[in-house]
């Protein structure tokens, strides 16, 4: 029995290994953010390198990304692979009081205010998340506030969100830098 649960131990720890590998992580030196998003998304973003692969699967240009994303006031779009959700990143210059300090009634009016009566509180090693869940059940809201900072990582799905959806941006979240409070 042990030797079997260390063999599928070792097994599950061979599997997920090369999804954190080929993760892409964005990082924006002006807000002092860092993103790692997982392996089963493609990720756009603000500045990207002109020989990055990603682009020529979307047939575009580092400079039209950089556009696009910029008249959207977005800092990164991820594109799940399957094609069933995208998440969309902006970062706002924006001195709030963190999530984890806020009261229920505090959190239910910012979450209302996002569009969900749904909410949970995930704490990463470096923030409180706000995780908001649309009343659509098709959308699913990531925020976090810390350093002057605020981190808005909006998933929209094709069909509703699933416990994989859910999974997905708690890991980005877990996976967040942000600047530290002053």
């Amino acid at each position: 029995m042990r030797k079997s649960l260390i063999c599928a131990a070792v097994c599950l720890f061979v599997a997920i290994t090369p999804l954190f590998a080929l993760a892409s992580s964005v990082y924006f030196p002006d807000q002092g953010v860092s993103i790692d998003f997982p392996a089963n998304v493609d990720v756009l973003s603000l500045n990207m390198d002109d020989n990055d692969p990603v682009l020529a699967l979307y047939g575009k240009t580092a400079d039209e990304v950089t556009r696009e994303l910029k008249a959207a006031g977005l800092h990164a779009l991820a594109n799940d692979i399957a094609g069933n959700f995208t998440i969309k990143l902006c970062l706002k210059n924006r001195s709030a009081q963190a999530f984890g300090g806020m009261d229920e009634a505090q959190l239910k009016e910012f979450a209302g205010r996002y569009g969900g009566s749904k909410y949970e509180l995930y704490q990463s090693a470096q923030a409180s998340f706000l995780l908001i869940y649309g009343d659509s059940g098709r959308a699913l809201i990531a925020l976090a506030n810390q350093g002057g900072m605020q981190v808005e990582l909006r998933l929209a799905a094709k069909g509703k969100i699933s416990q994989g959806m859910i999974k997905t941006m708690k890991n980005i979240a877990a996976r967040t830098s942000l600047p530290q409070s002053q």
